[in-house]
């Protein structure tokens, strides 16, 4: 490490190997800024990056945390003319989400996930998307109504941001 060249490697950090590359950006902004090394913009590659690290960087720390997210894995989001999560209008102060064919939701339920993580499921009536006539578009199943999973409000408005940022 000679003092006249760059330096490129900031932070080393090794753990188990269960430990996901996610659970160690907190402990490597931390580390980072104890040796007045983090900056406003840190780039990192996808094993580091979701939807709660991109909010807490920026509201707790102050920095925009910059990589790619993880595309939405719904079936509805692997062609543009199926109706993924994008495709609805949400109304966050009234609780209510609008589908692509002007239908509201009929339940708005706050709740954690299987990973502790706080998320609001959003369904349908039944009555609505069993006459809807483009139902195919929307889900799968011959009898039940569509079923959204939204993150919080400030999680889901950044990822769905950086998901259309990464498509151009």
């Amino acid at each position: 490490c000679d003092d006249n060249e760059l330096h490129v490697i900031t932070h080393v950090e090794t753990t188990a190997a269960g430990v996901t590359d996610s659970e160690l950006s907190a402990p490597i902004h931390a580390a980072l800024a104890k040796k007045d090394l983090l900056r406003q913009q840190h780039f990192m590659d996808s094993g580091y990056v979701d939807a709660d690290l991109l909010v807490k960087s920026q509201r707790d720390v102050g920095i925009e945390v910059i990589g790619p997210v993880r595309p939405d894995s719904s079936w509805q989001a692997h062609a543009e003319e199926r109706y993924d999560v994008s495709h609805f209008t949400i109304n966050w102060e009234t609780h209510q989400v609008v589908c692509p064919q002007g239908k509201r939701n009929t339940c708005w339920t706050p709740h954690l996930d299987a990973y502790g993580n706080p998320i609001v499921s959003v369904k349908f009536s039944r009555t609505d998307c069993r006459q809807c006539p483009v139902r195919s578009l929307c889900t799968r199943s011959a009898e039940a109504p569509r079923h959204v999973t939204l993150r919080m409000q400030a999680d889901h408005e950044i990822l769905q941001h950086i998901r259309v940022q990464q498509t151009t």
